[in-house]
């Protein structure tokens, strides 16, 4: 899935989780030079490409959150690591990528 900056519609981020919260919908993305995840609102974004692809996986948190990620995200430690911009857990997500995000 890909999805775009509404003020930024050049710059297309592939999205590497999507969850639900408090009724809002969020993608989280990795943009350029940012090593680690974010999470942007989906009334900021705008969808490029729909597809989902084979590589994600429905999730449910122990406090109820739905989210659908890549399986490479599925450990929660993890997946906040990369939230938090901890440079270890960026440099394992790049190597199990297999590239830059």
């Amino acid at each position: 899935m890909k999805v775009a900056y509404k003020k930024d519609v050049k710059t297309i981020l592939n999205v590497y989780g999507i969850y639900w919260h408090d009724d809002k919908t969020y993608f989280c993305v990795s943009p350029a030079n940012y090593n680690g995840l974010l999470a942007c609102s989906y009334k900021d974004m705008l969808i490029v490409d729909n597809s989902i692809g084979p590589d994600f996986i429905f999730l449910e948190t122990s406090n109820h959150i739905h989210k659908i990620f890549h399986k490479e995200l599925s450990d929660e430690k993890f997946l906040n690591d990369l939230l938090e911009l901890n440079e270890s857990a960026y440099k394992k997500f790049v190597s199990l990528l297999g590239g830059e995000p």
